[in-house]
Formats: C-alpha cells, structure tokens, sequence
C-alpha cells in the first residue's frame, strides 16, 4: 500500500499550531529522525501580558467615550456566567464581586439577545440591582455584546460620562464599534499561535494611543461630535457606514501627537521641516491603530484625510472619487474645526468666515456636495 503522508502532515499541522517545528532528517539505510521544537510558554507570563492588554484596552474605551466607568465581562465557559476581566474606574471589591449568570441584569440581557442596550435612566429599569447603583455618578448606562464571530464572549459596559450628560444614539454606535475591536482582539489570541508576541505588539500599540488620545484637544473633537452625525444623515450615509466613520473621527488625528512638539506648540510661521513632520502625521496615525484595526476603511480614512479633491494633496495625491468617502468628510470637518480654532500664527476665524473659506475652496481642495451639505447643516443647526 502506498504511503500517503497524511499522518505526517497532520502532525505538523498540529506541533505548527502550538507554535513549535518539526524537522526530518531521513538518510538511506539508517533510517529517519524527526525532530520537534515547541516553544517553551510561561502560563504566569501569558496572563499578565493578556491583564495588561486588556486593562489598556478598558482605558483606551474610556479615553475614546470619555468616560470615568468601563468594564470588559467576559463569558466564563464553565459556570455560563459573566465576570469583570478589567475594568477602568470601578473599585477592586466590585470587580471581584461581580457574577452574572448569561440573562440575569443589564449585562446578562445583552449577553443573552447579543444586542446593545441604551439605557437612560438605571434607577427605572428592573433589570439593574439597587445596591449596584450607588457606584454611579449619572443615571445612564451602554451595554454592549462583544462577539467572536456570531458567538457572544462577553460584554462591554460604560457609564459616568465626563460631562455629566446622557449617552446619545451616537454614543452607543461607538461603544458598538469599540466593543467590536475588542471582539477582534480576542479573535486573533483564539487563532495566533506566538500569543505572548501578539499581545506585547497589542500593549505597546495600546499605550501609545491612550497617551496620543489624553493629549489631544478635546475641543476640537467636541467640535466634530456636534456636526457629524447630522453631516452623515444629510448626506444620506448608512447607519453602517456611519458609525465606522464616526469611529474613524475619534483617533483620525491621533498621529499629531507623535510629530515634534514645536511644530503643534511653538510660535510664529511654521518651517519646512516642521511642515514636512506635519504631512507625516497620516502615516504615524495609521502605524498606531494598525495592530487593533479590521477594517480597511478606518484605515484609508486616517490615512487620506489631508487628499485634495483636486489631486494636490498627500499623501498619496488623490482626487475626486478616488478619496475615500469618509476621508472627503473628515477633511471639510478636520478643516472647519482648524479654522474656528486658534493657531499660533493666527487668530481663530468666525464660523462665517470659517464656511465662506470652505466655500470658496469647493472643488479644488474640498468635495463640493459635502462642503453645500455641510453648510447647510451649520446653517440649520445655528437657527435652531
């Protein structure tokens, strides 16, 4: 009978997925040598890089929603019940304590459905404990499923919003998004094969972005905040469409804080270096999110967001359709936000002359229908 390999291909396939090699050295007349290699793994070393991954992970959330309360629950198979794997802003007796069985409460719904919740006010919905109350600043909570694939692994709950307001539609399309990120981190730990790598790859990536996302303005992102979604709407966006690149606006800038500090702080007009590490900026946003980020679309958006629409732009000079969608969007709202904001060479300019200057560079350096839409959403918005 002849031999067929297949057990051998197997066997590979399985010493591959744990990491490891496996090398035959077969000479005639004596016979062959297989030799394995696993790589040797710290159980103690592994849990600490995944805590360290998710606890940035929380604080990224936080820092992106603006929030004081985050909390990642994850599935434990065994018990069917849901426990905090990190959290940011909640005391460590909470976090402890915690233990839902998949239906029971807020988080336990969500888990159960796979659907997010909006909830406005905690104190009148039956599904939340009272004595879990009391941790709480504001009267507003999400709760969102976090999913590998079709298959609910945890949940993800935010609450306390910095300002003190309740958590809109937009906000739950974001926390949707992050919670998505988040299924996709766990998704690639499920299949990696050198997962202490990744998840150092992750932190590092993590740290990073937190960092950029406490130093960047907070006004000018308000700014975007208040425009975008009726932008989106006008424009006749999809709900899909629309939350990725409301997403894309809360780290598409992000890469600023990765260029020289003198270019973004110092005085008087800007040099040639200073604006060449300024044009770089694209670029290093992208390098950050890279690890995290599964969509192509959040990727072409920060990094095409300074593309001209009449193809003098950068960083790769395209035109017209050819610049992603949400990137011609960010660029009149990244624009507007610019403008109405004070330089260091400059005063800031009026909200009149902000969009009389968008106005007057419509097609050449902006989409002319997003610049009239646009436009028309300040002009409506103010009058109401």
């Amino acid at each position: 009978m002849a031999r067929t390999g297949l057990g051998l291909y197997i066997s590979r396939k399985i010493i591959e997925l744990h990491g490891g090699e496996i090398h035959v050295d077969s000479r005639v007349g004596e016979g062959t040598t297989f030799t394995v290699t696993l790589q040797r793994h710290d159980k103690g070393d592994y849990q600490k890089e995944l805590q360290k991954t998710l606890d940035l992970l929380s604080d990224m959330i936080a820092e992106v929603m603006h929030v004081k309360i985050t909390s990642l629950m994850l599935v434990d198979q065994s018990t069917d019940e849901l426990t905090i794997k990190s959290s940011h802003g909640l005391d460590p007796t909470t976090v402890a304590n915690t233990r839902l069985k998949i239906g029971d409460k807020i988080a336990g719904w969500v888990a159960l459905e796979g659907k997010p919740l909006l909830i406005e006010d905690m104190e009148k919905d039956l599904r939340m404990s009272r004595r879990s109350i009391s941790q709480y600043n504001t009267k507003s909570l999400l709760s969102v499923p976090i999913k590998v694939g079709d298959r609910v692994t945890g949940v993800l709950n935010v609450n306390n919003k910095e300002d003190g307001s309740v958590f809109t539609e937009g906000d739950l399309e974001l926390c949707t998004a992050l919670a998505e990120r988040v299924g996709t981190v766990l998704h690639k730990l499920d299949r990696y094969n050198n997962k202490n790598a990744l998840l150092k790859e992750m932190s590092r990536s993590l740290e990073t972005l937190v960092k950029a996302k406490k130093e960047y303005p907070a006004d000018r992102e308000s700014t975007i905040g208040l425009y975008i979604f009726p932008l989106l709407k006008g424009l006749g966006i999809s709900a899909e469409e629309g939350r990725i690149i409301y997403y894309a606006s809360t780290l598409y800038d992000l890469g600023l804080g990765m260029v020289t500090e003198n270019a973004l702080k110092g005085s008087g007009p800007l040099s040639d270096d200073e604006r060449r590490r300024l044009r770089e900026h694209p670029l290093a946003g992208l390098s950050l999110i890279e690890p995290l980020e599964f969509v192509e679309m959040v990727k072409m958006v920060i990094l095409h967001h300074h593309e001209h629409y009449d193809g003098t732009g950068y960083p790769d000079g395209l035109a017209g359709q050819d610049i992603p969608l949400g990137a011609r969007i960010l660029a009149v709202l990244d624009s507007f936000c610019a403008m109405t904001r004070p330089r260091r060479y400059r005063p800031p300019k009026s909200v009149e002359q902000a969009l009389e200057e968008l106005e007057n560079e419509a097609g050449t350096r902006y989409d002319p229908a997003i610049v009239r839409k646009f436009i028309e959403t300040v002009n409506a918005m103010r009058e109401e």
